[in-house]
């Protein structure tokens, strides 16, 4: 978790069965950065999909 906060300074969303009871382990700080899902893995897909241009696609597919 701590590596994903360094790599990003955005909030982070915890999905599946064990967001929800796992946050009280969490610190702190960790759990002042949890925001609600906005959807579900496959809806996060598509819009990153939808956000890649063609260049961007052949340039992580190979």
């Amino acid at each position: 978790m701590r590596r994903l906060i360094a790599l990003s300074s955005g909030p982070v969303a915890l999905m599946g069965g064990v967001a929800a009871p796992i946050q009280r382990w969490l610190d702190e700080d960790i759990q002042a950065r949890l925001v609600m899902p906005q959807g579900d893995a496959l809806s996060g897909a598509l819009t990153l999909a939808q956000q890649l241009t063609p260049a961007d696609y052949r340039s992580q597919a190979g």
